[in-house]
């Protein structure tokens, strides 16, 4: 018997792993998730507004004329909160 069929029962040997991916790669991919994330809230919060101005317009007119914020605020946590918990329930 040669050297090759008695060794053919041996795995073969592992292969290299993979270098390091580069920081300037890894630095975009965190990047372009940030940006997703950024865009997502933002669109959140832009319909949230919309959804506010056109079911509640007094209460927004009354806030923006007194130049508080607080109440818009709440009233927005209160329809994205309400909007993820009928979506959560729809799922």
């Amino acid at each position: 018997m040669n050297r090759a069929a008695q060794l053919s029962w041996i795995a073969p040997p592992r292969p290299a792993p993979a270098p390091p991916r580069a920081p300037r790669e890894r630095l975009a991919r965190m990047r372009a998730s940030l940006v997703a994330v950024v865009v997502v809230g933002s669109a959140l919060i832009a319909g949230a507004t919309a959804w506010l101005v056109l079911t509640d317009p007094v209460r927004v007119a009354t806030a923006v004329q007194q130049g508080r914020v607080t109440p818009l605020v709440a009233e927005l946590g209160r329809v994205i909160f309400g909007a993820l918990r009928d979506l959560l329930a729809w799922l």
